[in-house]
């Protein structure tokens, strides 16, 4: 694995394939613009967020652990997929239109997965967050969420369950 330390990595919006990276940086870990590829990265102890990937991008196998800020955030139209993000000063993983599967979240000061206007949140595991477990979108543009497991605090706010989850030991209500 290659280290990477560049003062001005958060000013710039990268359009990359990023794999196998480790930033520690004091503000922003990796900020990429759209249609990127953001794999096997470890984005630990950021002062502000692990990784912001801007529309269109996937970001897959991911690290992002202890960042200020959130530790993932896949902004429109993205996948976050396979990524460990735990104990950030937020939330873990926040998505709008976006699929988020096969993430583990928890142990944050925020919430674990929070997606927004009309996501899809599938088989991730969400435990031991100061907020909520899964925030999800609501009205016209729900989020969809089945086959999670989610525990510790409040479970699930918003959105619809399109399949079983469990939360808390027992299944969703």
């Amino acid at each position: 694995m290659s280290e990477a330390y560049h003062p001005e990595a958060q000013a710039r919006h990268l359009r990359c394939r990023c794999i196998r990276a480790i930033l520690r940086l004091r503000t922003a870990g990796l900020n990429t613009g759209g249609g990127s590829i953001v794999t096997r990265t470890v984005t630990n102890f950021n002062g502000v967020f692990g990784v912001i990937s801007n529309n269109a991008s996937t970001v897959t196998h991911n690290t992002a652990v202890g960042n200020g800020h959130d530790g993932i955030d896949a902004i429109g139209y993205s996948t976050a997929t396979h990524n460990t993000v735990n104990a950030d000063g937020q939330d873990d993983i926040k998505a709008s239109v976006s699929t988020v599967t096969n993430n583990t979240a928890g142990n944050n000061n925020g919430v674990g997965i929070r997606a927004t206007a009309a996501s899809t949140v599938l088989n991730n595991t969400v435990v031991d967050n100061a907020g909520v477990g899964l925030e999800l979108g609501l009205g016209e543009a729900a989020s969809a969420y089945a086959n999670n497991v989610i525990g510790g605090g409040t479970e699930v706010s918003g959105g619809v369950q399109i399949g079983k989850n469990l939360c808390a030991g027992g299944l969703c209500p």
